[in-house]
């Protein structure tokens, strides 16, 4: 069966904010997304890394982890993605993987490619799986702000942070093909009267899971 469009909307708006395996704008980036990290001490989690710095000590003796997001193990342009055979719930999710930088679409395929196609679910699975998961590791793409930027006077999102950090987070995994689709899909959503944060989340769909 296909997805429902409006559980997607709501699904994706609700992973967009921070969580564990969830996409995190982080602050020190201005839209990256930061890698998880945690102290090893007896209290408290380390503070989140900006870039490649290491993130400060939790409480007590705890050390922070290495910041992902623009860190020197974030996902990029490198990467051999393997052939896409990935399909759940009658869903194939392999239509717009190419729209992906390598390293990303590497990550995500090789996930998505390990599921069982019977038992899978593409929300579960999928989205909230193999795709946040890879999203996550991305690099910080400074083209991201710029396509944001443009796309967000459709929007009447220009002073929206929030949204403006979101979409970056978003496009950050995207070649430059994806992230030309990202935009152009945002600002004809918002031209016909779509809401911003409908429009950065129903896109998401349309660039990475379209159905023709």
């Amino acid at each position: 069966m296909l997805i429902d469009k409006t559980k997607f909307l709501a699904l994706v708006a609700a992973i967009s904010t921070a969580s564990a395996a969830c996409i995190i704008v982080d602050d020190d980036d201005g839209d990256g997304i930061g890698g998880e990290n945690t102290g090893a001490g007896n209290e408290g989690a380390g503070a989140q890394g900006a870039g490649n710095q290491g993130g400060d000590g939790g409480g007590g003796n705890g050390t922070g982890g290495d910041g992902t997001g623009g860190g020197t193990n974030c996902l990029g342009d490198d990467g051999n993605p393997p052939a896409c055979d990935s399909t759940c719930e009658g869903f194939t999710n392999c239509n717009g993987v190419a729209n992906l930088k390598d390293g990303v679409e590497e990550d995500m395929v090789t996930c998505m490619n390990a599921l069982d196609p019977v038992t899978c679910s593409f929300n579960d699975d999928v989205l909230n799986g193999c795709y946040i998961e890879a999203a996550g590791k991305a690099c910080v793409d400074p083209a991201s702000d710029t396509a944001c930027t443009e796309a967000a006077p459709a929007c009447a999102a220009e002073a929206n942070t929030e949204w403006l950090g979101a979409c970056a987070a978003y496009m950050d995994g995207m070649n430059a093909s994806g992230q030309a689709l990202y935009q152009a899909c945002i600002e004809d959503a918002c031209g016909q009267g779509t809401t911003a944060d409908d429009a950065i989340t129903f896109c998401i769909y349309d660039v990475l899971f379209p159905t023709g």
